[in-house]
């Protein structure tokens, strides 16, 4: 199963893939989230992926892709907690779909927290 939270204080979503159940997967639990409410496409994002999961097509990627880029803002970022050295190649492919947008890799989700700047300066 994949469970999710979202901070509204500090405007960031974290998904955690968990092994036991694989439905539904990381992919669709975002585009369900973001089918109700796809403001949260310009927030931060936390991906807790060290559990393994199944992970996303080229379609959900282009499916998530299409929603974010929808309401495009000032900078966010998604970061990856993860110990597989195939998530950053899928991070550069990620930013070359998504605008404004910055996929990074973290192998704790301290280390993730941490990444994520504290004051994002506003493009307006």
């Amino acid at each position: 199963m994949t469970q999710y939270s979202i901070d509204e204080n500090r405007r960031r979503i974290v998904i955690t893939a968990k092994t036991a159940d694989r439905t539904p997967t990381v992919a669709e639990t975002v585009l369900q989230i973001i089918g109700r409410r796809p403001d949260l496409g310009r927030w931060d994002w936390i991906f807790d992926i060290r559990e393994p999961h199944e992970k996303a097509t080229t379609e959900q990627l282009d499916q998530i892709a299409e929603v974010f880029n929808a309401v495009r803002g000032e900078r966010s970022y998604t970061v990856f907690v993860s110990s597989d050295p195939e998530t950053y190649a899928r991070c550069a492919l990620m930013d070359l779909k998504f605008l404004d947008r910055r996929h990074i890799v973290a192998p704790t989700m301290k280390e993730a927290e941490a990444l994520i700047p504290k004051v994002v300066p506003s493009v307006y």
